[in-house]
Parts: structure tokens; C-alpha cells; sequence
């Protein structure tokens, strides 16, 4: 790991955070290179893309990250990527504020629960997979989010995919990444992500759900 280090990204970039850090990752090379974010907080998932013909060819792109559980932040934040290499965020973003601030489509107790990717840019909304948790939400579901961050207010909204299937009595949650595969893909399209069964002993499973006929 090299902090602080002049990180190179490429459209097939791996964007990982910890608790209060940003890193890329060069799997090639095994690497991974800390990202200074100003506004950066504490997120259970990471979201971004790049479209290389954006912004007049340049290129741009977006990062989300999410307050969880018992923050009180209850809300998307939203970056945008100005450069992959050197790997750069646009400080000046939102009038120089740097970041956008998208207001989750629902007040506690339901929550963001783990787990971020996005998919697509449609009907000027970006669209990210994630899933949502709170006491009254058992079992967890996975759904899309809509995020209207193009012109003020900001507003986000979401459509529910799909139960992530367990016991009533112990149910699985969500425990960490979410994927999409891409159309291509053998088998058709697909969300991958990783569940956690509480059952005794407590099982991690690697779980995937058919994109396009919604089912497991």
C-alpha cells in the first residue's frame, strides 16, 4: 500500500474504502494507492463509474458513498471524478463545495444496509444497486436507487428487486460487495453479492440472482 501516493486508475478500475480511507487498487501490478477525499466519511460500501466519452471525450466520472446505520447521516454523497490518471477528484464540484449531498428516499428506522455498485446512467438519474435494512425490514431487500443529483434539489427514490431468501427466524442479511456482471456474461446478467447466514455457526455465502428474470 503506498498513502498519499500519485495513484493511476484505468475504466476497469477497483476503487476500495475502509473505514475513513479511499484506495485504488492496480491489480496488476498488486497495489493499492490511499485517495485523500475532502468530505470523505465513513461508508459500509463505495459506487462509482467512469464514461470515457463524457464531458466532450475528457472523460468523467462519479463516486458514492452512504451514511449507515446509527451515523445520522442519512444520505448519499456524491463526488465526481475528473481524471483517471493521475487519479482526480474535481474539488470544485458543486460550486466548489466539492461533493453533493442526496437525501436517502426514506427516514429511519429503514436504512441503507450493505453494499453499493452502480449499473447504469438512464433518463438522467444514475442507478445504483444497494440494500436496505431496519428493524421492521426482515428479511433484508435488495433494490435500485434513482439519483437525481443533475439539478437542485437533489432527490433519490428507489424500486425493490427482490428478498434476500432465509430463514424467519434467523434471517441472512447483505454482508458486504455487490456486482453486476454485464449483459455478455454467461448465463445473462447478473447481481452477485455476499450473505451472512446467523444460523450457529454463522455461514458467509456468495449468492447470485438473475438480473433480468428476477430470481435466484
Amino acid at each position: 500500500t503506498s498513502p498519499q501516493a500519485v495513484a493511476c486508475a484505468t475504466e476497469c478500475m477497483i476503487l476500495f474504502n475502509t473505514s475513513s480511507n479511499l484506495y485504488v487498487y492496480n491489480f496488476t501490478a498488486n497495489t493499492s494507492t490511499q485517495i485523500t477525499i475532502p468530505g470523505f466519511f465513513e461508508s459500509d460500501d463505495i459506487a462509482h463509474y467512469w464514461d470515457p466519452n463524457a464531458n466532450g471525450g475528457i472523460g468523467e466520472g462519479r463516486i458514492w458513498i452512504y451514511g449507515n446505520q446509527g451515523s445520522g447521516t442519512q444520505f448519499f454523497r456524491e463526488f465526481r471524478i475528473s481524471s483517471l490518471c493521475p487519479f482526480t477528484i474535481d474539488t470544485t464540484y458543486n460550486n466548489g463545495v466539492g461533493f453533493k449531498n442526496i437525501p436517502f428516499p426514506f427516514s429511519p428506522p429503514m436504512f441503507v444496509g450493505n453494499g453499493l455498485t452502480y449499473v447504469e446512467t438512464t433518463g438522467g438519474q444514475y442507478v445504483l444497486i444497494g440494500s436496505i435494512t431496519g428493524p421492521n425490514i426482515i428479511p433484508n431487500k435488495m433494490v435500485k436507487f434513482f439519483i437525481n443529483s443533475t439539478a437542485s434539489p437533489y432527490t433519490s427514490s428507489y424500486a425493490e428487486l427482490f428478498e434476500i431468501s432465509s430463514s424467519i427466524t434467523t434471517p441472512d442479511v447483505v454482508y458486504g460487495d455487490i456486482i453486476v456482471t454485464n449483459n455478455s456474461a454467461a448465463g445473462g446478467q447478473k447481481v452477485i453479492f455476499s450473505k451472512y447466514d446467523p444460523s450457529p455457526p454463522g455461514s458467509l455465502y456468495l449468492t447470485q440472482f438473475d438480473y433480468a428474470g428476477l430470481y435466484y
